[in-house]
């Protein structure tokens, strides 16, 4: 930021959006990204994201990995300019002029879903959470439709050399769905660097690193969005979602509270039972989801065992269905 400009002590308006009706704030950054484990020295990226009720997506903060969606991030890293402390608006072209509906923020990167059911995604994409068909080396400075899904249950074991954090040298191949014709995704959120999209008919769909985030049973990264085959198998219909640094949280129908990765909260669960400690904090209560989902302190995860399955937790009664949207 320009040598002139300090935080402010108080809460003051945002630039840009004096004249806009807010409906949505999605607020991304932090320890991102990278080939390896995320780095705390790496590039700033924390940005945050507005919607406004006419359905346009405003971004404003650091766009050193096109966070911002704003498509001249090359341009202006040449000319020394990566934040932006007036909010700008994403251009509706670059989201098929579709209204959007629902905003989520990572460490550096950004999802979107439009009225349509239709998901996008800018940003980093180098650990698989932008979801598209092929890795993205660096960033993909505008946002771009998803294309397709992966259906896990017609897969087999990835071949695979290497530390989980690398991706599988071969990468399972389970059968391509055409997300543009017969997905309509209805929730969207993002973890530190991987995405999950839920469908309006209770799927979920996981992309991005994985050391047990995604739920799909192992712990190698997605390039594109992979059907958390564990909910069907129960018959769960999952209506919320939140990810955290290395971790998943997920809300059912019927107020189950579920969570797949690093154990959040300091659980200190046994690890053939999977059967964590429930929270105790009293803040946690009836906005959990959205608190996780937003890397808020109480969902850094510790170092307690991890599950590569999502696992239900055994007080639902903490959550109900009405409050991540609450």
């Amino acid at each position: 930021a320009p040598s002139s400009w300090s935080a402010p002590m108080i809460p003051e308006r945002v630039h840009g959006l004096d004249k806009q009706r807010v409906t949505h704030v999605a607020v991304g950054g932090g320890r991102a990204t990278g080939s390896g484990p995320p780095s705390p020295s790496s590039t700033p990226t924390h940005f945050t994201l507005a919607l406004t009720d006419t359905g346009h997506v405003y971004g404003v903060g650091c766009d050193s990995r096109g966070q911002l969606g704003r498509g001249d991030v090359r341009q202006r890293q040449r000319k020394g300019v990566g934040e932006f402390l007036e909010a700008t608006r994403i251009e509706p072209k670059l989201f098929n002029n579709e209204k959007v509906v629902a905003l989520a923020a990572g460490a550096a990167h950004a999802a979107a879903l439009t009225a349509t059911g239709a998901a996008f995604t800018w940003g980093s994409g180098d650990r698989g959470q932008l979801g598209h068909r092929f890795p993205v080396d660096e960033y993909e400075p505008v946002p771009t439709r998803i294309d397709y899904v992966k259906d896990s249950r017609a897969t087999s074991p990835p071949s695979h050399t290497g530390g989980p954090a690398n991706p599988p040298s071969t990468p399972p191949s389970p059968s391509l769905i055409e997300a543009s014709r017969r997905m309509v995704f209805s929730r969207v959120s993002c973890g530190a660097c991987h995405t999950l999209l839920t469908t309006d008919d209770g799927k979920v769909y996981g992309c991005g690193a994985n050391d047990g985030a995604l739920g799909l049973g192992d712990p190698y990264q997605r390039y594109l969005p992979t059907l958390v085959a564990r909910f069907l198998a129960k018959g769960v219909r999952v209506v919320e979602s939140a990810g955290g640094q290395a971790f998943s949280l997920f809300l059912d129908s019927t107020g189950g509270l579920w969570w797949t990765g690093e154990a959040p909260w300091g659980f200190h669960s046994r690890r053939a039972t999977h059967k964590p400690a429930p929270p105790t904090s009293p803040s946690i209560k009836g906005t959990l989801l959205r608190l996780v989902g937003e890397h808020h302190p109480c969902g850094r995860p510790s170092h307690a065992p991890s599950s590569l399955v999502p696992v239900r937790l055994p007080t639902p009664s903490v959550v109900h269905a009405t409050a991540a949207s609450g």
